[in-house]
């Protein structure tokens, strides 16, 4: 049995020790969308927490969005290959691969991921700055913070050579690239599906946009599935979708009173929308939203998400541990430089 979840959810753990007899062979597949955004804010902590990674041929901006584009890219292509577990090896070489292969040390890269490798793109002559402009709508800075470098050319490019130098990489700063890309490498089996929960997550927020809220006892007989076709209806309609569902299934018209009604809604639904486009309104929903963020969650919430969610890992024997320690050291840490 398998099941899509994003990386900080304890899920996973919760049918591992509530289900003890089957509950070890559910497997979890991660979401891509939520690994490459957990690398991207991780990638934005650590040049936040070291301001000396910024600058031209560093860590940059525009390179930080790379990074995340070639890890992105290398999931959905690796997804297309037939022999998963090569593929999966594949992938995990790929993350492992891609400081090396942004900064332009193609030694190690697969020729059949790596444009640059099989001399198929040219050089990118695009200056390499960290002029990072704040924008003055919070909403777009947000937008435009998850939406960069996700689109299927930013992905191809990422396959690419730039004008950047091996030797501007700092041997600290390839360490701490080398342990976030490590996380992401280690759950290449699951991602190689090229799983995301954007359809579930769609059908949720459908659900609770069009719930009825606390005007319908959920209790009820058949409540909850009225409204689970209620909201889908009204997702798919529009705000009459009740008197064309009534025309559709009777092959009559509704009452007056009945269109008059949905065309009040209707009505009520254009004028909220335009009053939540004026500027004013957009700042204060923000900070009513930042200020609700601050607040803590109930500590069962916490349990479950967040910093304090668990992540389940399968257990290895000890020559196992001693391969993979090795394997580590001979990847991540130079020893052979340092004699």
């Amino acid at each position: 049995m398998n099941f899509i979840a994003d990386g900080d959810s304890s899920m996973h753990a919760q049918i591992m020790d509530r289900a003890p007899v089957w509950g070890k062979h559910v497997k979890k597949l991660e979401c891509a969308n939520h690994i490459t955004k957990c690398l991207r804010s991780n990638l934005e902590k650590l040049v936040t927490e070291n301001p000396f990674y910024k600058g031209k041929g560093k860590l940059c901006k525009r390179t930080r969005v790379r990074i995340v584009s070639a890890v992105r890219c290398a999931i959905r292509k690796r997804s297309d290959e037939t022999n998963r577990i090569l593929a999966t090896k594949k992938l995990e070489h790929d993350i492992r691969n891609t400081t090396s292969h942004i900064y332009g040390d193609h030694k190690l890269c697969n020729p059949d991921f790596c444009k640059a490798k099989s001399n198929v793109s040219h050089q990118d002559q695009n200056q390499d700055d960290d002029s990072e402009v704040e924008c003055e709508d919070i909403f777009q800075e947000q937008s435009e913070f998850w939406d960069a470098g996700t689109s299927l050319q930013a992905q191809e490019d990422s396959r690419g050579n730039y004008n950047l130098n091996p030797s501007d990489l700092q041997l600290g700063m390839r360490q701490d690239l080398s342990l976030l890309l490590n996380n992401v490498a280690k759950k290449s089996s699951s991602l190689i599906g090229n799983f995301t929960t954007n359809l579930a997550e769609c059908w949720m927020h459908i659900r609770s946009k069009f719930d009825g809220g606390k005007m319908l006892n959920h209790c009820n007989r058949g409540a909850w599935h009225t409204r689970c076709y209620a909201g889908a209806l009204r997702f798919n309609l529009g705000p009459n979708w009740s008197p064309n569902v009534w025309a559709q299934t009777t092959e009559t018209t509704s009452g007056l009173y009945f269109d008059k009604l949905y065309k009040q809604r209707e009505q009520c639904i254009d004028n909220n929308n335009k009053s939540k486009d004026k500027k004013e309104i957009k700042e204060r929903r923000w900070k009513r939203k930042m200020s609700s963020l601050k607040e803590s969650n109930s500590n069962k919430a916490k349990q479950h998400y967040g910093n304090e969610s668990i992540q389940p890992e399968r257990d290895i024997s000890e020559n196992e541990l001693t391969k993979l320690k090795y394997k580590f050291l001979q990847n991540n840490i130079e020893i052979t430089t340092w004699k």
